[in-house]
């Protein structure tokens, strides 16, 4: 029965009289607990209120359901009825405790979900920021480069400037100079 689970049938024996095979009996189903002892096991292991009147009334009527096929002689100890609804309240029993695990994993990922959101969002936020930097840095290479050739065209225009004006220098030089080595021409100046 489903209310003595981890009593051993000498603990029961000890604490409600009968043997402790009677008491093996009684819980593999082979003979019937006899109806006084139902409310007492019921008394004795759950605690009062509202859960010690579901597991009564629940009691009862495996009792009652047993004592029924029981009498019907179906199978003489009413043993098999028993079992099956031992084995469909022990299936319920998973079923709430599947269900109690699912309910606290939806609670979980309801908890989660917002967690998620927020760091999409966030990621979302870093790639765009990621795109205006570089999208900036671009810009500022560009303009950068512009200034850089537009440096390089005035230092190209003072370059042949420069280079104009030495020639003019080396010219000049030369005039001066050839002016001098020239049969007929003037004396250099202070000769």
């Amino acid at each position: 029965m489903g209310l003595t689970r981890g009593a051993s049938v000498r603990e029961l024996a000890d604490r409600f009289g009968r043997s402790s095979s009677t008491w093996g009996n009684y819980l593999n189903g082979a003979q019937l607990i006899p109806e006084q002892l139902v409310g007492n096991l019921v008394e004795s292991f759950t605690p009062p209120g509202a859960v010690r009147n579901t597991k009564a009334t629940r009691a009862w009527e495996l009792w009652a359901a047993a004592d029924a096929e029981r009498r019907a002689s179906r199978t003489p100890s009413g043993g098999e009825l028993v079992r099956q609804h031992q084995r469909r309240d022990d299936a319920l029993q998973e079923v709430i405790k599947y269900q109690a695990l699912a309910a606290n994993a939806e609670k979980h990922l309801a908890e989660l979900r917002p967690m998620l959101a927020y760091t999409q969002s966030r990621l979302e936020n870093a790639e765009l920021h990621l795109k205006l930097v570089g999208e900036r840095e671009r810009a500022r290479v560009q303009r950068q480069l512009g200034q850089a050739k537009e440096r390089l065209s005035q230092v190209q225009v003072q370059q042949e400037r420069a280079r104009g004006r030495r020639m003019t220098a080396e010219e000049q030089q030369e005039l001066d100079d050839g002016g001098a080595d020239r049969p007929g021409g003037d004396p250099p100046a202070g000769a």
